[in-house]
C-alpha cells in the first residue's frame, strides 16, 4: 500500500488531514492555552474532537473556537501565581 502511495506520489492520511487545517495535540494546547493533559481529558470528555492521523494513533484535532465556554480551565492555577494565605497560629481549625 505504501509503495502505491509513493509510486502515485498521492499525499499520507495525516498531511490530508494537515491539509485540512487540522492540528496537533500541542498546537491545540498552545491556541487554547491549557496543557496538553487538558486537551487529552477534554477529548476523553467528548469536548475536543480528534481524527487518527495515522497507525500510531497519533490525534488530530479539529480547530476548537476559544470562545466555547465548555472549554474552560477548571483544574486551579499555577502554584506561582496563587495568592498567599496569612497562616493562622494553631494550624488549622
Amino acid at each position: 500500500m505504501l509503495d502505491l502511495r509513493q509510486s502515485h506520489h498521492l499525499p499520507s492520511h495525516a498531511d490530508r488531514l494537515r491539509a485540512r487545517c487540522l492540528l496537533t495535540m500541542t498546537e491545540t494546547a498552545a491556541r487554547l492555552g491549557v496543557h496538553i493533559s487538558t486537551i487529552k481529558a477534554w477529548r476523553r470528555a467528548g469536548l475536543l474532537i480528534a481524527r487518527k492521523a495515522n497507525d500510531r494513533n497519533v490525534p488530530l484535532f479539529d480547530p476548537p473556537d476559544p470562545a466555547d465556554p465548555r472549554l474552560v480551565k477548571r483544574q486551579g492555577s499555577k502554584l506561582t501565581s496563587r495568592v498567599h494565605t496569612a497562616k493562622t497560629p494553631g494550624g488549622a481549625v
